[in-house]
C-alpha cells in the first residue's frame, strides 16, 4: 500500500464531513448536530487566513484527515482529525500529526492544542503517545451525548527526540 499526505482542498469537504459523518454516527452513536459542527468547524479552517489542514490518502483513496487553526497569539488548535478505521493501525495518525507539529513549529507557534472526549480511547491513546498532555477534563452534552470532554497540549519547542 502507498500512502500519502496532501494539503487540504476544498473539494476535500464533503468526504470530510462524510466520513465523520458515518464514524461518529456508527461507532460514537453521535446524533444529526454533528455533520453541521463537521461542517462549520472545515469551512471556518479554511474561510481563516492561517488555516491549513491536510488529506491521508492510501492507494489514491481518501482515508484521514486534519486541519490546524490559530488559538490565540501563540498556539494552533488540531481540528477534524481522523483516520478511517480500515486506515488505522499503519502510522497515518502519527504521520498526520508529525505533519501539524512540523507545521507549527514552522509558523513559530509554542504550542498544539486538541480537544477531544475521553471516550474517544484510541485518539487519547495516540496523543499520549506522541506526547501531548493531558491539561483539562469535564463533563459535557454534546452531539446526544454525555461525554468527558478533554483538553490536550503539546509543546513545540525541539525536543531531543525529534532531531
Amino acid at each position: 500500500m502507498k500512502f500519502g499526505i496532501s494539503q487540504i482542498q476544498g473539494s476535500d469537504r464533503d468526504w470530510v464531513i462524510d466520513a465523520h459523518a458515518d464514524h461518529y454516527a456508527r461507532v460514537e452513536r453521535f446524533d444529526g448536530t454533528f455533520p453541521i459542527a463537521v461542517a462549520a468547524a472545515f469551512d471556518a479552517c479554511l474561510a481563516a487566513p492561517e488555516g491549513i489542514g491536510w488529506i491521508a490518502r492510501t492507494d489514491g483513496r481518501r482515508c484521514g484527515s486534519l486541519l490546524l487553526t490559530p488559538l490565540g497569539r501563540d498556539a494552533l488548535q488540531i481540528r477534524l482529525f481522523l483516520v478511517v478505521e480500515d486506515a488505522r493501525g499503519r502510522g497515518l495518525g502519527r504521520r498526520l500529526l508529525t505533519t501539524a507539529r512540523d507545521e507549527g513549529r514552522a509558523r513559530g507557534a509554542r504550542r498544539l492544542t486538541v480537544a477531544t472526549f475521553a471516550e474517544h480511547r484510541d485518539a487519547c491513546a495516540l496523543y499520549s503517545a506522541f506526547g501531548f498532555t493531558l491539561d483539562s477534563r469535564a463533563p459535557a452534552r454534546a452531539f446526544g451525548r454525555d461525554l468527558t470532554l478533554q483538553t490536550w497540549s503539546y509543546p513545540l519547542a525541539i525536543a531531543e527526540s525529534d532531531r
